[in-house]
């Protein structure tokens, strides 16, 4: 079942990517003979009430989907990762700070937050990216903290903080690896909300 999803995963984003190179169609030329045409081999999915080719634009549209759910998933993925492991690994004062900013976030609105930045900002691609990350990144903080807590409470952890072994060596060599699944799955999560 996990290869049919990922076979299929990767098989829509390469039709998404590399098909609208070889058809022809355009998604943005105004055609007032092609109104409203059926499926056919010339239109696939058919015309819109502006003539306008439904296939071509539906790839266009997923290119776009695509790019801005991974990229502000990336992003969002990699601020909660770093603030959520700082908060598990440090904690006393700083696990303070840090959740009282993750909970500041989340008071935030965050579909008002978008509506006001769009209305202020020229909408675009990279607006959204931004503020999608901007919005997006307390789930994974929180996640990365609470099982930052449990592998720092490991007896092995906590001999290599005593010792004189380099923090961050400590997080690059032994946290990282046991957050790598969690992680892996939260940014799955993440761009399927950014879409």
């Amino acid at each position: 079942m996990f290869k049919f999803a990922l076979y299929l995963l990767i098989t829509t984003v390469l039709i998404v990517f590399l098909l609208p190179s070889i058809y022809t169609a355009s998604a943005y030329d105004l055609n007032p003979n092609a109104i409203l045409q059926a499926p056919s081999f010339e239109h696939l999915f058919g015309t819109d009430r502006l003539g306008r080719d439904i296939f071509a634009r539906v790839l266009i549209g997923g290119q776009t989907s695509l790019i801005i759910g991974f990229l502000s998933a990336a992003i969002a993925s990699m601020v909660g990762l770093f603030i959520g492991i700082n908060a598990g690994f440090f904690k006393g004062n700083i696990d303070k700070g840090i959740t009282i900013l993750i909970d500041l976030f989340l008071t935030f609105p965050t579909f008002f937050l978008l509506l006001a930045l769009v209305s202020y900002i020229q909408a675009s691609s990279l607006v959204l990216i931004i503020v999608i990350s901007i919005t997006g990144w307390m789930g994974m903080a929180r996640l990365i903290r609470s099982e930052s807590f449990a592998i720092s409470n490991k007896p092995y952890i906590k001999i290599l903080k005593l010792g004189s072994m380099n923090k961050m060596k400590i997080i690059f060599k032994y946290f990282a690896p046991l957050l790598a699944p969690i992680f892996l799955i939260s940014f799955t999560f993440g761009v399927g909300g950014a879409i």
